[in-house]
């Protein structure tokens, strides 16, 4: 079982830019390419009906592997708004694909594959002065508020390395706002699997 990934930089990029600074190549998917972030939390304050959004969805096979991995998806507001902008490393595919499990997003390729979504403000999600009211798909039923199905199709290796994250974070003053996040790293294995992501959910202070 992997731990758990907790918590991200204040500081984002896009999709595009983390890919290029890691040396590889990446291609809009959708219709609106991910916007270029901020460069750091200090600029104005998002109002009430923004937040900053972060998803990545990636695996790591054996050099040469095709692989498949269903990642839970955005389901909330800004669903959209993530499909559109959404970026693939190059080589691979990602699409959504409705699964008795709940919609999922597919993410398909050979060795390492990456598709992400970094932007400092999008709306979607309804306004407010608390923790941003964001969801993601493909919830175990009477598991943890973490637990999300995967499911994995590859041949090697009877386990395959998966990034996943989903977050927002709304910053609109003192008190105002807060974050909202689901996060995972580590190995999982073939077929479908319930893994337990670490939801995190704190208050603007």
């Amino acid at each position: 079982m992997g731990v758990p990934e907790t918590g991200t930089a204040c500081s984002r990029t896009s999709g595009e830019v983390r890919a290029q600074a890691r040396g590889r190549p990446f291609r809009s998917l959708g219709l609106i390419a991910a916007l270029p972030l901020a460069a750091s939390c200090g600029g104005p304050p998002h109002r009430k009906d923004e937040a900053r959004l972060s998803y990545r969805a990636a695996f790591t096979a054996e050099p040469g592997v095709n692989a498949k991995v269903i990642f839970p998806f955005p389901n909330d507001g800004a669903q959209l708004s993530v499909e559109q902008g959404l970026s693939v490393s190059d080589g691979g595919t990602a699409r959504l694909e409705s699964t008795p499990e709940g919609m999922g997003l597919a993410v398909e390729g050979k060795g390492q594959v990456e598709a992400a979504f970094a932007q400092e403000r999008v709306k979607g999600l309804p306004a407010g002065e608390g923790v941003p009211e964001a969801s993601v798909s493909r919830p175990v039923p009477d598991g943890g508020t973490g637990d999300r199905y995967f499911r994995v199709n590859k041949g090697g290796s009877a386990s395959i390395q998966v990034d996943f994250e989903y977050s927002a974070t709304r910053e609109c003053g003192p008190m105002c706002g807060g974050k909202r996040s689901w996060t995972y790293r580590g190995p999982v294995g073939l077929s479908l699997q319930e893994v337990q992501t670490s939801f995190t959910e704190e208050r603007g202070r």
